[in-house]
């Protein structure tokens, strides 16, 4: 599966590419992981055949991969970044014109367009108009071919590597005697990742077959045969996408020694970096192979005069004696210290040059985190970033002495940097219960989590790209005037349009160039961040990272309350949350923060956080950011129309991209049964008025639900099944209430039983339920219903103020955290407890 961001860019570039039937496949595997081709139907609402013809041309794109078990049988699986490398296909034929001309050039395209093709298939399909320039073509294919422009599409290039890398690490963790290490594991990770990718060269040592061909002579033997290469006629070829990849890393590198130093030093580096290029195979390479100073010399045009930017104490120094001061540059050899290593672009050692790709590229990457930072939160942003690279772990009080900064502004800064993801925190508890009041936090860049989460912003800007291309592109003057266009006689006689016409279509032209500009920088950006990621920070084979995304949950519980309310029933809840968590080695944790500590960031792109609140009763507090919002219930005080709008209209401005809320026992205009009480002043036209416009905020993202089931799509791309209901046992007068077991087992046996997030008003019985008077007021059949909901994570109440809390239950073999929240009336003070689960 992919996150929310890479599925809707995958999605619309196959939508772009192939049709929307293609992009309705393509959005059910992204979404919903491997599937079988029956499943597919069964997903898509689309017909056998048209998902039988859409799976076969992804797979002939290479789009889609195989997967075969036992227990799951044939499976088809999205491979996710051959896909998002189709905006590049323009690139590629451009690079491939200015390699092998022309004839290279339209070769690369027709393989781009058809996925794979044999060599007869291409020579007959561009030679088709021209039979004589067959000979040509069949040049231009030997020399893609042998130079690794085109590749063999092998059997493994169409089966997903994620089952066999799983067996190969898998057998070499068995080779691992006593209980493994973390250096051990990463080995067995490193070792079988080498082999997979030893296995897929192997297969691709094909495409060039041997044939003895007898010279010109008047003689036939053996001496007067040679044998040359010739590409196998009966293999499929497929561009390869890293070959291309190495000369857009190669002219990345030489713009920005041409921005650091000047021209003449980027000649010098593009000169070593051609001496090496025929041996560069990836752009995974950590350095190139060595090459010499008179190499570097002989790709050095002879009108280039490189005394120009270097400044000598020799009147006519020679071109090998400036080579070799422009490489001590490069290599910062006046610097010999691990900061002047960092900054150097080769290596020299015994007349040998190495161009050193590993330090380039990370220098690359935090040149793009450093920018993305400046542009968010300016340069006070990137000295602390810059700070905590080259530093490491800081508190806040450390950072504001070093980084020379008032505390009153780091500490919204080190916040605003943590909600973008771009530094992380590392609790360390001062004690063995890890009360938040006696833990403090130290501050770090962690890159692998930076850098995600700066590719999935850039994934959804490269979307928000060609959403603004195709709508302008579907405005109805602009689209007259395109299908206008289009008919011969006016490509015929461009003077067919008339004026006004002429100039909406160059007003089209000068918005699609300008997107088109903007996208190409964005995607040089994600190349940057993705491509040249050599492994240091995050995976070691890119292709099965990206279909992998953990699903990961984030709970917060916003309660409003006195301090001394909070301090000591929540510090039991953490240590005995804590003991679960070592007894069943589940991934969570709780934390509770008062006001006036610092909030806990967001811990990733993988995770979505659900902030829950509770009997707000019209009333607004601060509420902490998060990806959804969840409401137990008494929005209003006294159950007035306007005491509810007053809410909504909060909750409406809240950033929360979701929201759920359910109704309580004081939101007596929502309920229908109260319109024939007159004393309130509730008509039956007024509750139906307020629930019709309750209900149509879902528009902006706020969900009522009164009895009734919610499946919504979390920013990760994960599904969330969730139920929410209003109701409570009878207390005093209220909305919603029941009397009678039967009723509430009517009531509570509406909740499907795959639920995985229930929110009701009324707490379970036993479960944060006690009252000032020491009375236990939650629902036994509530409790007893919560044993069949084996897929419930976590259950949002409120209701009782007092019994505000969280806390995590045992219920059979499922963790099942439950939160409640209340609002108190005179001290607007806001608790955090935040509660995190990875699935």
């Amino acid at each position: 599966m992919a996150d929310a961001d890479t599925c809707r860019l995958c999605t619309q570039i196959i939508d772009t590419h192939f049709g929307p039937l293609t992009a309705k496949v393509a959005s059910a595997l992204l979404t919903r992981g491997r599937l079988s081709l029956p499943q597919l139907v069964r997903f898509t609402g689309m017909k056998p055949r048209a998902v039988r013809a859409s799976i076969i041309m992804l797979i002939q794109h290479n789009i889609l991969w195989h997967a075969h078990t036992d227990d799951e049988g044939e499976m088809l699986e999205f491979n996710t970044l051959e896909c998002l490398l189709r905006p590049r296909f323009g690139r590629y034929v451009w690079l491939a014109e200015n390699q092998f001309g022309r004839t290279g050039a339209e070769i690369v395209q027709i393989v781009l367009d058809h996925g794979k093709l044999r060599p007869p298939d291409i020579i007959s399909r561009l030679s088709r108009y021209d039979p004589k320039s067959s000979s040509t073509y069949s040049q231009s294919l030997y020399k893609l071919v042998s130079e690794s422009y085109l590749k063999p599409s092998t059997v493994l290039s169409h089966n997903s590597p994620r089952d066999k890398r799983i067996k190969y690490e898998a057998e070499e963790k068995a080779k691992i005697s006593g209980f493994p290490t973390a250096k051990e594991l990463r080995e067995a990770k490193i070792t079988a990742g080498a082999r997979l990718r030893r296995e897929e060269e192997e297969a691709e040592k094909v495409g060039l077959k041997r044939k003895a061909k007898e010279q010109p002579s008047g003689r036939s033997s053996k001496k007067n045969k040679v044998v040359e290469d010739m590409v196998d006629n009966e293999v499929y070829f497929r561009v390869n996408f890293d070959k291309f990849n190495i000369h857009m890393r190669n002219k990345l590198i030489e713009t920005a020694v041409e921005e650091r130093f000047n021209h003449s030093a980027a000649l010098v580096m593009r000169a070593t970096l051609k001496a090496t290029e025929s041996k560069q195979k990836s752009v995974s390479e950590i350095r190139s192979d060595p090459t010499s100073t008179a190499a570097i010399g002989m790709h050095i045009p002879d009108d280039e005069n490189l005394s120009e930017g270097l400044a000598t104490t020799s009147k006519k120094p020679s071109n090998s004696s400036l080579i070799r001061d422009y490489l001590g540059l490069l290599a910062c050899a006046d610097n010999p210290t691990p900061a002047g290593k960092a900054a150097s672009y080769i290596s020299l050692g015994d007349n040998k040059v190495n161009v050193e790709f590993d330090t380039i590229s990370k220098r690359l990457r935090r040149r793009v985190l450093e920018a993305v930072t400046r542009e968010r939160h300016g340069d006070d942003g990137v000295r602390i970033v810059r700070l905590l690279l080259d530093v490491g772990k800081m508190d806040e009080k450390h950072i504001a002495k070093v980084a020379m900064m008032a505390n009153k502004d780091v500490r919204p800064l080190l916040s605003a940097l943590s909600s973008d993801f771009l530094i992380s925190t590392q609790e360390v508890p001062r004690s063995l219960d890890r009360n938040p009041t006696r833990t403090f936090y130290l501050w770090h860049v962690d890159l692998a989590k930076a850098y995600s989460a700066l590719l999935a912003s850039l994934y959804k800007t490269l979307y928000n790209i060609g959403a603004r291309r195709q709508a302008e592109q579907e405005e109805p003057n602009v689209k007259a005037v395109l299908i206008k266009r289009e008919r011969t006689d006016v490509a015929e006689n461009a003077g067919l349009l008339t004026r006004l016409e002429r100039e909406v279509l160059t007003e089209w032209e000068r918005k699609r160039e300008m997107l088109s500009v903007l996208e190409m920088r964005v995607e040089e950006a994600v190349f940057i961040l993705r491509d040249l990621d050599l492994g240091q920070t995050s995976h070691i084979d890119t292709r099965a990272s990206q279909v992998l995304v953990p699903r990961r949950l984030e709970a917060f519980t916003a309660l409003t309350c006195c301090i001394s309310q909070v301090q000591g029933p929540h510090c039991a809840q953490t240590k005995r949350l804590h003991e679960m968590t070592t007894q069943s080695r589940t991934s969570y944790s709780i934390h509770v923060d008062v006001e006036g500590t610092q909030l806990p960031p967001h811990p990733g792109p993988g995770w979505t956080r659900f902030v829950c609140i509770s009997d707000t009763h019209s009333r607004k507090y601060r509420v902490p950011p998060g990806d959804v919002l969840l409401h137990g219930g008494d929005l209003s005080s006294w159950g007035e129309s306007s005491q509810l709008a007053t809410t909504i209209e909060w909750l409406k401005s809240l950033d929360h991209p979701v929201k759920i809320i359910v109704a309580g026992n004081h939101d007596l205009c929502l309920d229908q049964e109260w319109g024939q009480y007159d004393s309130w002043g509730l008509n039956p036209n007024v509750i139906e008025q307020t629930r019709a416009y309750v209900r149509s905020q879902s528009s902006f993202g706020l969900h009522y639900l009164e009895h009734e089931p919610l499946h919504f799509t979390a920013p990760t791309g994960r599904v969330w099944k969730v139920y929410g209901s209003p109701a409570a046992p009878f207390y005093v007068q209220g909305a919603f209430q029941y009397d009678t077991v039967t009723e509430a087992q009517e009531i509570y046996g509406r909740i499907p039983n795959d639920t995985e997030i229930l929110i009701t008003h009324t707490p379970p019985y036993g479960t944060l339920d006690k009252t000032r008077r020491g009375k236990l007021a939650g629902c036994q059949t509530l409790s007893s219903r919560l044993n069949d909901l084996n897929n419930c994570r976590l259950h949002v109440f409120g209701h009782i103020h007092e019994a505000m809390g969280a806390r995590v239950d045992k219920v059979g073999s499922t963790d099942i955290s439950r939160a409640v929240g209340q609002c108190g009336h005179r001290k607007k003070r806001v608790s955090v407890c935040r509660l995190t689960y990875e699935n």
